[in-house]
C-alpha cells in the first residue's frame, strides 16, 4: 500500500470499527448478525462495496451534477438518490457475503440479513456520500489565495519557449504531455491535461472534453452536430467537439456563472 492511500486505508477502519460498535450496542429487527466477529466480516464487506461502487460514481455525478452550480436543490435531490441506491446496493452485497459464509445459500437469511442492513446502516451510507460529496466540491472551488500560471513553458528542439498564457488558444492531451495551440503555432508541454488545468485561471479557460482545453476568450460559437453532440468554433475556425459532461460547465463558464 502507498503512502497516498494510507489516509484512506485508516478512514476505512474507523468507519468499519465505528460503525460495527453502533451496531453491537444497538437492538437488531432483522436476522442480523450479534457477534462482535460476524459484524466486522458484515461491516467490512459492506463498506467495501460501498467505497468500490463510490470510485466509480461519485466523481463522474459531481462532474456532471456540481451542486455549486445552478439548479442546485433539483440536483441535490438526484444526489440523494443516487446516495440512496448506493447505500441498497452496498447493504445487499454485504448481506450476500455475510448470508452466504454463515447459512449457505438460504435465500431467507440473506433477505433477512438485507433488511437489517438497511435499518442499522442505510443512514450511515448516506451520510457518507454526502461526506465525500462535500469534499470534493471544496477541492473543486479555487483557494482564494490561489496564483494561477501567467506563461507556459514549453519545449521545442531542445529550447524552452516562454508561452504567455493570454496568447494560448486551447491544449489538448498528448500521451503523458500536453500540446499548446496559440496562433497558429504548437507548442509541447510535459504534463498532462488534468494537472495543467488545475493551474490555469477557471475564469478564462475550461475543459471542454476530457482531452481538450480551450481559452473562452477565443471562442466564438457552439453549433449543433450529428446525434446530439455539439461542436465548438473558436475565433481562427477551429472546431473542437464538446464533452456530453462537460457542456453545463462550459456554459456557466461562458456566461461568468462561476470562476
Amino acid at each position: 500500500m502507498s503512502l497516498r492511500h494510507f489516509p484512506t486505508f485508516v478512514a476505512w477502519t474507523l468507519v468499519v470499527l465505528v460503525c460495527g460498535a453502533q451496531e453491537l450496542s444497538a437492538a437488531h429487527w432483522g436476522g442480523g448478525p450479534r457477534a462482535w466477529q460476524s459484524i466486522l466480516l458484515i461491516q467490512s464487506a459492506s463498506w467495501s462495496a460501498w467505497a468500490l461502487l463510490a470510485a466509480f460514481l461519485v466523481r463522474p455525478v459531481i462532474q456532471h451534477l456540481p451542486l455549486d452550480g445552478p439548479n442546485a436543490t433539483g440536483r441535490l435531490l438526484t444526489h440523494l438518490a443516487v446516495a440512496t441506491v448506493l447505500g441498497v446496493a452496498a447493504c445487499g452485497i454485504g448481506a450476500m457475503v455475510s448470508g452466504f459464509y454463515y447459512y449457505g445459500t438460504s435465500s431467507a437469511a440473506m433477505r433477512d440479513m438485507f433488511r437489517d442492513r438497511l435499518h442499522t446502516v442505510l443512514a450511515s451510507y448516506i451520510l457518507a456520500y454526502g461526506a465525500v460529496v462535500a469534499v470534493l466540491t471544496l477541492r473543486r472551488r479555487p483557494s482564494a489565495v490561489t496564483t494561477y500560471l501567467r506563461r507556459l513553458i514549453a519545449r521545442d528542439d531542445g529550447r524552452l519557449l516562454v508561452v504567455p498564457q493570454t496568447a494560448v488558444d486551447w491544449i489538448e492531451a498528448n500521451d503523458d504531455t500536453v500540446r499548446i495551440h496559440a496562433g497558429g503555432a504548437v507548442h509541447t508541454m510535459r504534463d498532462t491535461l488534468t494537472a495543467l488545468g488545475r493551474r490555469l485561471d477557471p475564469a478564462r479557460f475550461a475543459r471542454i472534453h476530457r482531452s481538450t482545453i480551450v481559452n473562452l476568450d477565443r471562442v466564438r460559437e457552439i453549433q449543433p452536430w450529428f446525434k446530439g453532440e455539439q461542436v465548438l468554433l473558436l475565433n481562427d475556425g477551429t472546431r473542437l467537439t464538446i464533452g456530453p459532461t462537460y457542456r453545463d460547465e462550459l456554459l456557466h463558464r461562458l456566461h461568468g456563472d462561476r470562476a
